[in-house]
């Protein structure tokens, strides 16, 4: 292909052309596929960021994602490592429960939650 033959609606990966939407699917497969890779899962309309803090030490930061209709979201963080994974509220200091099953919470509009992650010896 030369410069030229495509008039902006087109993306290109490893030599391949993909229409707009062609590429938006494989976009979502391949970032599908790589959150598997991740130590835990957030699931709903929520800006988030995991940081390791260490060695079985994890905070999560779940931020109310409207920014033109705040409004207080319902989300689910799922465990995808091994091991008993104590959940605390990093902000009250409330022990929250342990992630042998999806913990579901709520971020209130406009506002953002700190969840703290670690492994038990349990």
């Amino acid at each position: 292909m030369r410069a030229g033959d495509f008039d902006g609606d087109m993306l290109s990966k490893d030599g391949k052309a993909y229409s707009l939407a062609t590429a938006r699917d494989a976009l979502l497969a391949e970032l599908a596929e790589g959150t598997k890779k991740f130590p835990f899962r957030i699931e709903g309309q929520v800006f988030h960021q995991v940081v390791e803090q260490g060695p079985g030490r994890y905070v999560i930061a779940l931020v109310d994602s409207g920014w033109l209709n705040p409004a207080e979201r319902e989300t689910t963080i799922v465990a995808q490592l091994p091991g008993n994974w104590q959940a605390t509220d990093r902000l009250t200091g409330a022990k929250l429960v342990n992630l042998n099953q999806p913990l579901t919470l709520r971020v209130p509009a406009g506002v953002f939650r700190l969840i703290e992650l670690s492994a038990t010896g349990d």
